[in-house]
């Protein structure tokens, strides 16, 4: 790959010589994790989209599944009306959140009860990258990597002190605030993004309320970082139900009464987080990497029948948390002549559905 876009280079300068007036033109190193350590993009042995920070803040997306859209390949659904799509590498259809692993961190975000995956507790502004591995990856994340994965890399520190904070206004009483803050010192440093959404929607009884923070703080230990990372997040939704015509009565919500609710009463609460502790050190042409990781969901939900006279309503309260740890060791040799890297790793999950 380098020595291709070395040839690439010298053939531009050949072509169009006042392009190349400097002796050498030094691009921005991408990191990626495909290999689950950071590499350089160019030596990533699989095809990697790289989505930044910048990327997400030009693009005019408010939802990650939004931007997630606006690439090749991926196709972003919903059949239940929440902010949490289905997305769908390589064509999946209905199956496509069993088909590709979405991480934050590198830690698992997909549940074994098949819901969607929860895009919304997850700050835009606490994303420094999200790496788009396209094709199977179940060596290196499991079964359900067969149409790829999808991890999302939080921010880290880069500077002595930063802050920033944005807010935003829309119509049905919409408003949005995201707000972030850095701090390094000689050898820690912490990162804090928090995020705060509300809006009465266009539906009577849709009302949604999004509140997430998500934090990354770690410690120099001479060979790498001891780094601890954590999140919470809160959703309120209502459920106005569907909206539907009746040939036979003549009856025509669409026409009569759009904005109604045939649902009045239903709603769906969910409340998270996690928590994760892990360490990457070098070891001469060898690295050890492991992450022992905690995330808790609890859900509430009521759905009425719509008959007072029927004892059918059904009252979900539901909580499935996840305990983990994921260690691993990559090291580099010479074989034939060549540079080859040698991971080796186990996952090892404890799953509990009450």
């Amino acid at each position: 790959m380098k020595q291709q876009q070395k040839l690439l280079a010298a053939l531009l300068c050949a072509a169009f010589p006042l392009t190349c007036a400097a002796d050498e033109i030094t691009l921005d190193e991408i990191v990626v994790t495909t290999s689950r350590f950071d590499s350089a993009a160019d030596d990533a042995p699989v095809n990697v989209t790289v989505i930044t920070a910048d990327d997400i803040r030009n693009s005019t997306a408010r939802t990650l599944p939004d931007v997630l859209a606006q690439y090749a390949g991926i196709q972003v659904s919903s059949s239940d009306g929440t902010p949490n799509k289905m997305v769908d590498l390589r064509g999946f259809g209905m199956t496509g959140n069993q088909n590709a692993r979405v991480l934050l961190d590198g830690q698992l975000l997909n549940d074994i009860d098949l819901s969607s995956i929860r895009w919304s507790s997850i700050p835009m502004d606490s994303i420094e990258r999200i790496e788009i591995m396209n094709g199977s990856g179940a060596v290196l994340y499991g079964s359900g990597a067969s149409g790829g994965t999808i991890n999302i890399i939080t921010k880290k520190t880069g500077k002595k002190v930063e802050a920033s904070i944005r807010a935003g206004l829309g119509s049905y009483n919409g408003h949005k605030l995201d707000g972030a803050f850095g701090a390094r010192g000689d050898r820690a440093s912490l990162h804090l993004s928090a995020s705060t959404e509300k809006t009465d929607n266009y539906r009577d009884n849709n009302d949604y309320e999004q509140n997430s923070l998500e934090g990354d703080a770690r410690v120099d230990a001479g060979r790498g970082d001891v780094i601890l990372k954590f999140g919470v997040d809160r959703q309120k939704l209502r459920l106005p139900g569907i909206r539907t015509v009746d040939a036979i009565s003549g009856r025509d919500d669409l026409r009569d009464d759009p904005r109604g609710a045939s649902t009045p009463r239903d709603y769906a609460n969910l409340q998270g987080g996690h928590i994760s502790l892990g360490t990457q050190q070098r070891l001469g042409v060898s690295e050890f990497a492991a992450e022992l990781n905690y995330r808790e969901n609890k859900q509430q939900a009521y759905y009425d029948d719509g008959d007072d006279t029927l004892p059918f309503d059904n009252y979900l309260d539901t909580k499935l948390t996840l305990l983990s740890f994921t260690p691993r060791f990559k090291t580099t040799y010479a074989l034939g002549g060549m540079a080859n890297d040698l991971v080796v790793g186990v996952d090892l999950a404890n799953w509990r559905y009450d």
